[in-house]
């Protein structure tokens, strides 16, 4: 028994003690290189995606821990062993084909939103609105910044946009005017989605925290 509750815990040790130090040589990294003034959008965007994962992977191992089986009325050392938690299979849920695509060609990545009627696509600094048959209806130069994330808010009736410049954008959906929401704070905002009643935004880092603001 105390073999096992060894192994189990240098197991562990292992799984979750490894990671951590990856996110901690990434994040490293990546304040030499802003302290530097050599971090470029991309290498910010790369960086605290490749953070995000590993931190969801470490989330992950602890909460499913460690299973161990051991035959019952006797313990056999050959016999015990230790496997990952497994997810128990459902029913498929079958999404319809693809059916039409849109060429995107910028290598700092894409970001968009849709609603009922529309589909707002940010790609080589420029904003992008479709119909819903992926017609061009407008198109606008942005020049406030990279932008992470957009979502739409129902109850706004605009789509909200976060960029790397910590400040957060109403956009009007028929004309692509715009406005800073002078009521939250600058932060490293990454990702946004919205409710009825609430506008969601994350922050990236090791402290990264959800913040919730009413609408």
């Amino acid at each position: 028994y105390e073999e096992k509750r060894k192994e189990l815990e240098q197991d562990w040790t292992k799984r979750v003690a490894k990671p951590r130090k990856g996110i901690d040589l990434m994040q490293s990294k990546l304040n030499g290189l802003i302290r530097k003034k050599k971090a470029t959008h991309e290498d910010i965007s790369q960086s605290t995606t490749a953070i995000r994962y590993i931190d969801q992977k470490i989330k992950d191992i602890e909460q499913k821990g460690i299973q161990m089986n051991i035959p019952t009325l006797f313990i056999d050392n050959n016999l015990t062993y230790i496997k990952e938690s497994k997810i128990e299979e459902t029913d498929e849920f079958q999404l319809l084909s693809s059916y039409r695509s849109i060429d995107c060609s910028a290598q700092s990545g894409v970001a968009f939103a849709a609603n009922n009627e529309n589909l707002l696509i940010y790609e080589n600094d420029y904003l992008n609105l479709l119909n819903r048959d992926l017609v061009p209806i407008q198109q606008i130069q942005w020049r406030y910044g990279h932008i992470y994330d957009m979502s739409w808010s129902a109850t706004l009736t605009n789509f909200i946009i976060i960029t790397d410049k910590k400040i957060v954008y109403l956009i009007n959906e028929s004309s692509l005017s715009f406005k800073v929401i002078q009521s939250i704070p600058q932060e490293k905002w990454w990702s946004s989605t919205c409710s009825d009643k609430s506008l969601f935004l994350s922050t990236y880092g090791t402290d990264a925290n959800i913040f919730q603001f009413n609408l």
